[in-house]
């Protein structure tokens, strides 16, 4: 409704004005931590209304202003779109809300997540594994089951994993499961320390 486009433009317009003219705001807040703090230094400077300007210009930067890189950034992004829009191989093609571009929708028709789904399969289809379950016509119970794998848990964390086994199957016949033998293995580790201590 109304109140809500107009509450909506007062926080995006405050958002702006505070982008676009951080000193006013940076100087009250610097105000009331200098109350409980007196002994810190200002940070900025209130000198100038657009531009922030450091008080200690030996540890950072002299200053920047948020006004010229918003105007920077906002001529960068018009010519980004501008040439996207020229070299497009497509036009834009508008369609009706809601129904995808596909316009015979029918009651026995439902909305699901594959629209947003759709789009990440195809670009990282050579970096996952899909398995689709895809209903019929005919089915009384229509169900859609989707699986998503990435390949590089086959490529490289489940043999991994079984070299990791492996190696802690070839060292299993550590644990005897006697005490004498824990104790041997302790024994040996001393004698191990201490003669490297002794000869280093």
């Amino acid at each position: 409704g109304i109140f809500e486009n107009i509450g909506l433009s007062w926080l995006a317009g405050l958002c702006v004005m505070i982008g676009l003219f951080p000193t006013r705001i940076i100087i009250y807040l610097q105000s009331m931590i200098m109350n409980y703090f007196p002994h810190l230094q200002p940070a900025i400077s209130d000198n100038s209304i657009f531009a922030i300007h450091f008080t200690n210009s030996h540890l950072i930067a002299r200053g920047f202003n948020p006004f010229i890189l918003a105007m920077i950034i906002g001529i960068v992004l018009l010519i980004i779109i501008l040439v996207l829009k020229k070299l497009s191989p497509t036009k834009p093609r508008h369609v009706p809300k809601w129904d995808g571009g596909y316009p015979w929708l029918t009651s026995r028709m439902q909305d699901t997540a594959e629209g947003f789904g759709q789009p990440f399969k195809q670009i990282f289809s050579h970096l996952i594994s899909l398995k689709l379950r895809l209903p019929s016509a005919e089915d009384a119970k229509p169900r859609y089951q989707s699986q998503i794998t990435e390949k590089i848990w086959f490529i490289f964390y489940y043999p991994l994993v079984g070299l990791i086994i492996r190696i802690a199957s070839i060292t299993k016949w550590v644990q005897q499961g006697r005490i004498n033998t824990y104790l041997l293995y302790i024994s040996i580790t001393l004698l191990l320390l201490l003669t490297w201590v002794v000869w280093s």
